[in-house]
């Protein structure tokens, strides 16, 4: 995931970062050292709770659609310079529909990373997460292959199973956490697919990641763009040979990572925090 120099809190409230106190495996195999912090259990199952952010958008999508369905009924009426209204209503109906919907998506994944991940900013978490798992909260990646994407709790648990019995190497959930985690943090295949539990985890991750990047006494950008790196391979290298640095900022609607000599121009970071001041914050990703 993306630290932020800074990060966004609830209504603008920051959280620092505790600093490394013991050395962990981080999100991939080979990755950094990593805080021994672990991720309390949520007090509902894991399926529970995953169902429960699933119903609660559905409640959501619900409202809003029932709202918008009502200007449908009656806004047709309120026009009357259109000769077609069958094609207006059509026109309508499509736009009550598709804006829930993205707007839905938007609010929940909001609410959530503010819940479970409030030391990273929510459209750092978003980008990370689309480009992780596209929010698939049963999302399974395995290294060295690939298999069919689980739609459920049961198919994800069903799928780890038979990859536990490969001596495959996988990593679940939003922030795809890799499985050589889930002792470090107290959590095991079942928890990893909970979805507050994934972006818990992921912050931490994260955080230990921008840390590290910190104490190289660079600039903002350049701490932020090793961050993702090290969340996504565990150095400072791979994340930008592969590709997945500027996979982040595409998905954060950003463009490509500027020059080295810009990024020279800008003042080193001494930050401990992955926030920035409360009118930054809803720009999530800092550059």
């Amino acid at each position: 995931m993306v630290p932020l120099p800074k990060t966004f809190l609830g209504w603008g409230r920051a959280q620092k970062i505790t600093s490394l106190l013991e050395l962990r495996e981080t999100k991939r195999p080979c990755e950094p050292p990593r805080s021994p912090v672990q991720s309390k259990p949520s007090e509902l199952s894991t399926e529970q709770s995953s169902l429960k952010v699933i119903s609660d958008a559905v409640g959501n999508l619900v409202r809003r659609i029932s709202n918008l369905s009502f200007l449908v009924k009656i806004f047709p009426s309120l026009v009357t310079n259109f000769s077609n209204k069958p094609i207006l209503k059509q026109f309508i109906f499509v736009l009550c529909v598709a804006a829930p919907l993205h707007l839905a998506q938007a609010d929940e994944f909001a609410d959530l990373a503010q819940r479970c991940a409030p030391s990273v900013a929510v459209d750092t978490l978003r980008a990370i997460v689309k480009t992780e798992s596209n929010f698939n909260p049963y999302a399974i990646g395995v290294v060295g292959g690939s298999i069919p994407q689980p739609k459920s709790f049961h198919e994800a648990m069903a799928a780890i199973a038979r990859l536990e019995l490969a001596g495959a190497n996988y990593s679940v959930g939003l922030g795809q956490i890799n499985k050589s985690n889930f002792a470090a943090f107290g959590i095991d295949a079942a928890k990893a697919l909970d979805a507050c539990t994934n972006l818990s985890v992921a912050a931490q991750i994260l955080g230990d990641c921008y840390a590290r990047a910190q104490k190289n006494g660079t600039t903002q950008s350049k701490n932020l763009h090793d961050a993702l790196s090290c969340y996504y391979s565990g150095n400072f290298k791979q994340g930008y040979s592969h590709g997945y640095v500027n996979s982040v900022r595409k998905n954060a609607g950003l463009k490509k990572i500027p020059s080295l000599s810009s990024t020279e121009e800008e003042k080193p970071s001494t930050q401990s925090t992955l926030i920035v001041s409360t009118q930054d914050s809803q720009r999530g990703l800092i550059f």
